[in-house]
This record gives structure tokens, C-alpha cells and sequence, in this order.
């Protein structure tokens, strides 16, 4: 049994000291690969993009929304001159409730 640990022991030792002389590829640089070799791997990772900004924008909507209007009317009539309508509307709405969604 102690030598069966003995050799066991060696073995891992001798392994690392293998994968330590192997090069350090940045995983960025794999994933680069991968995303150029194999259309499969692209197709799904664009797909994923996709869904994660479907969800961003889906999340979008429970945030408030601000509106801003503003707008400017002449009127000019000879017997009293000139008539200026100014309007300025702020709008804020958020949404309370959604019934279940």
C-alpha cells in the first residue's frame, strides 16, 4: 500500500511540474478562437447577446419615464396685435402595478 502511494505521489508531482511548462493562453484569446473557428460557438454566442439585451430592454420598461414638452404659438391678428402662447408640460409616470406580470 505504501508503495502504491509512493508511486501515486510521484505521479501528480511529475504531472505538475509538466502543466507548469505548459504556455498561459489568456482566456480571452480562447474565446477569440473558439468564436472564429466555430461558427456554432459564434451562433450561440451572438444568440446569448441577443436574449441579454431583449431582457435589458424588457427591464427597461418597470423604470419611470420622464416627458418633456414645450411648444410656441403666434397668433397675429390685425385689430389687437399679436397673441403668444407659450405651453411647457412635464410628464413623470411610473407603472405601479402590472396585474401579474
Amino acid at each position: 500500500m505504501k508503495i502504491k502511494m509512493f508511486f501515486l505521489t510521484t505521479a501528480f508531482i511529475t504531472q505538475s511540474t509538466y502543466a507548469s511548462e505548459l504556455p498561459v493562453i489568456p482566456l480571452r484569446d480562447l474565446v477569440n478562437a473558439a468564436l472564429t473557428h466555430q461558427p456554432s460557438v459564434a451562433v450561440s454566442y451572438y444568440e446569448t447577446e441577443k436574449k441579454n439585451s431583449d431582457l435589458d430592454l424588457s427591464r427597461a420598461a418597470l423604470y419611470p419615464t420622464l416627458d418633456l414638452t414645450s411648444g410656441l404659438n403666434n397668433n397675429r391678428k390685425e385689430s389687437s396685435g399679436t397673441e403668444r402662447n407659450v405651453e411647457n408640460k412635464v410628464s413623470l409616470s411610473y407603472r405601479i402595478t402590472d396585474f401579474g406580470v
